[in-house]
């Protein structure tokens, strides 16, 4: 039998807290009632540390391969049990939260700008011994915000601190990706320094070419433009103007987030003749505008 929990009061009485808002709760896994670990259907997005092995976890019915220092994310209609061993308690936390908590945020929608949590593989995110200390101190803050009274600035440091978290994990996943991808493929390795190239310091490309397209490192890599998009979408399963895409935008937050230059003089940097066609397709990547993206790195960085 399967126990739906749709409130995070319900998610409260299982961890034995309380939380100032009825949007998201954290706990400690330790000291969470038995029934946080007979199968569960969620209405909810959740985020698992898990810092030992104590048993089986069971996604959507299947069973997920881990071991300490692993991160399992959930999203609303997910179903998972945490089927503990009688012998070993699982120590690790938890983080419930409702995506109502962003709507009316900076930070977008959570479906497009994680889409970990949309992934349907039963590959949990494997952090390192100081990656875990990151993700745990995220749970530990947002923990002592959930406890204290509720004020002006409460809703802004829940925010804030939501995706402070899902912005590490989001780093994480691309760089376990990224390892995972680039130990199978030198073609990758070869088109990111390319890329990396193009857009070095002292590089006129973007001024004369306009952002990189797949035809120019087609023909910098001597293979055809339709054989380039071919082995990239084999390595990596996305186009490659995608993948092209997603390194302008990589740029771009480096840029947003480590200079004071202004949006326009990024887009120009970045080889955009108009400064709304940055501004559309970094939006559509990373579900926020340059301005907004920038606003709330400097937010996280005073929190």
């Amino acid at each position: 039998m399967v126990n739906l929990i749709q409130t995070i009061e319900e998610f409260n009485i299982c961890l034995g807290c309380s939380s100032c808002t009825r949007l998201a709760t954290t706990g400690n896994l330790i000291d969470a009632d038995e029934k946080l670990f007979q199968p569960l259907k969620i209405s909810a997005y959740a985020v698992v540390l898990l810092e030992n092995e104590a048993g089986e976890v069971i996604k959507n019915g299947r069973t997920i391969r881990y071991h300490d220092g692993a991160v399992i994310c959930f999203r609303p209609g997910d179903s998972f049990w945490l089927k503990q061993n009688q012998e070993k308690l699982f120590c690790g936390q938890i983080l419930i939260f409702h995506s109502d908590i962003l709507a009316n945020s900076d930070f977008g929608r959570i479906s497009s700008r994680f889409s970990f949590f949309n992934s349907d593989l039963n590959e949990p995110l494997i952090i390192s011994r100081d990656e875990v200390l990151v993700v745990k101190s995220c749970l530990d803050t947002l923990d002592k915000e959930f406890r204290f009274p509720v004020d002006g600035a409460t809703e802004s440091m829940v925010q804030i601190g939501i995706y402070h978290l899902l912005m590490y994990l989001k780093r994480f996943y691309v760089r376990q990706f990224q390892e995972w991808q680039l130990a199978q493929s030198d073609l990758i390795r070869k088109l990111n320094a390319l890329l990396d190239d193009y857009y070095a310091p002292d590089s006129r490309k973007p001024e004369l070419y306009g952002p990189p397209t797949v035809a120019w490192c087609a023909k910098e890599m001597n293979v055809a433009a339709n054989y380039l998009g071919t082995l990239v979408k084999r390595d990596v399963h996305i186009s490659a103007q995608e993948f092209i895409q997603n390194h302008i935008v990589r740029q771009a937050r480096k840029l947003l987030a480590g200079t004071s230059d202004s949006v326009n003089s990024i887009s120009v940097f970045l080889g955009f003749t108009y400064p709304n066609h940055f501004t559309r397709l970094f939006t559509k990547k990373e579900g926020i505008t340059p301005t907004a993206y920038r606003r709330m790195n400097r937010m996280s960085g005073k929190a």
